[in-house]
C-alpha cells in the first residue's frame, strides 16, 4: 500500500535539510556513495542523526507527526525501529528508473518471512516537485516482485505521486 502524509516536515526544515544534502552531494566521496539505478545525475548516501542538527530536527518532526506516528505504530507496533536513513537526489538529466522494489528478496520478509520483519519506506520531498520533474511513483505490490518476469504485475497498479495538475508539495 501507499500513504501520503502532508506536511510531515515544516517548509523551513525541508529547505534546510535540502541545503545540507545538496552541500554533501557536492563533497561526496565514492566510499560514501550508495549505488542506485541510473547513477548519472543522481546521488545517494546514508544519513545519521549526528551528521548535522537538521537531520535530527527532521527526524523529530517525522516522529512527532501525529498521523504518521499513529499509522506506522498501527502497522509496525509501538516504537518501531528505523533501519536505514538515506538521501537520494535526482538532478536535471537523470534517467528514469524502472519500477523496482526497495528491498532485495534475498534479504527481506519476501524471501524469508520468518527471519526478517517487513520494511516500510518513507519518501519525503524536500522541494515542490512537478510531474515534469520526474517524481517518485508508487506501485502497491512491488514488494512481491522478485525479478523482471514480474514487471507487468509490478506496474499494473502504479500511483502517480504528482500529476500535471497537482505537484507534490514540499515536506509531503
Amino acid at each position: 500500500g501507499a500513504s501520503v502524509y502532508p506536511s510531515i516536515l515544516s517548509k523551513q526544515t525541508a529547505s534546510e535539510l535540502r541545503t545540507f544534502i545538496l552541500t554533501k552531494n557536492a563533497q561526496l566521496k565514492n566510499e560514501e556513495s550508495i549505488s542506485v539505478i541510473a547513477n548519472d545525475n543522481r546521488w545517494s548516501f546514508g544519513l545519521s542523526p549526528d551528521q548535522h542538527p537538521i537531520v535530527s530536527q527532521a527526524l523529530a518532526e517525522v516522529y512527532s507527526h501525529s498521523t504518521f506516528s499513529s499509522s506506522i505504530q498501527q502497522i509496525a507496533g509501538y516504537d518501531p525501529a528505523m533501519v536505514e536513513l538515506t538521501a537520494i537526489t535526482a538532478a536535471y538529466g537523470a534517467a528514469d528508473q524502472h519500477y523496482h522494489p526497495d528491498v532485495m528478496v534475498s534479504s527481506s520478509s519476501r524471501g524469508y518471512a520468518t527471519s526478517f520483519a517487513p520494511t516500510y519506506s518513507l519518501f519525503v520531498q524536500l522541494q515542490t516537485t512537478s510531474y515534469l520533474m520526474g517524481p517518485t511513483h508508487f506501485c502497491p505490490g512491488t514488494h512481491l516482485c522478485a525479478n523482471e518476469d514480474d514487471l507487468e504485475f509490478c506496474t499494473s497498479s502504479c500511483l502517480r505521486s504528482a500529476t500535471k495538475e497537482h505537484p507534490l508539495e514540499v515536506g509531503t
